[in-house]
């Protein structure tokens, strides 16, 4: 089942490059049917990039995606606790994690400098992605410690007892990452 729907998104992210997008599930029909409730068999956690809209990218409709965003892509206890209401309720049966090419948050890790109020709580969750690609003391590309963050936040979810590991570990969820190239508007899986 998750080879489907994985198969469904690859084949949304070609029509979004080539710019033939369907614009699936949109029509006010299918947002009469959708609001009595729908299934989500895909959760996606992209950054909160304007430019990642997992939605535009993966050309999906109301309903097909239930979609969480915050900078950095990051697994904090509240996106855990919301991919844990996915699979739970709504019978989501893969997770991905979607960090993008050019990452502010990310950048902001990378370059080491004091960053003002909450923000330094981001930067934080992305310091051990930093410090695992820095070597011999210089700073790693941007690019490298997106792809690092993005495995280190599947990790994390692998790992977040008691609900999304038992599931992964029964085999009834699937995790895996996933990196979105701005210019290309490719999504390169990992």
């Amino acid at each position: 089942m998750t080879t489907q729907i994985l198969e469904e998104l690859i084949q949304g992210n070609q029509r979004f490059i080539k710019g033939a997008t369907l614009h699936p599930h949109q029509d006010p029909i299918y947002r009469k049917q959708c609001a009595k409730g729908r299934p989500a068999p895909i959760a996606v956690l992209a950054c909160a990039d304007s430019r990642v809209s997992p939605e535009i990218i993966f050309d999906q409709g109301l309903g097909d995606l239930f979609v969480l965003r915050v900078a950095g892509n990051i697994a904090a206890a509240m996106v855990l606790a919301s991919l844990e209401y996915a699979v739970e309720q709504l019978g989501t049966q893969l997770i991905i994690v979607l960090g993008h090419s050019n990452c502010g948050a990310v950048t902001a890790a990378v370059s080491g400098t004091q960053v003002p109020g909450h923000i330094g709580n981001l930067v934080e969750f992305i310091q051990p992605s930093v410090k695992k690609c820095t070597n011999n003391g210089h700073p790693p590309e941007v690019i490298e410690v997106v792809r690092e963050n993005v495995l280190q936040t599947v990790n994390n979810i692998r790992e977040a007892d008691p609900i999304l590991s038992k599931l992964i570990a029964e085999d009834r969820l699937e995790i895996m990452g996933a990196i979105y190239h701005l210019e290309s508007g490719k999504i390169e899986l990992l």
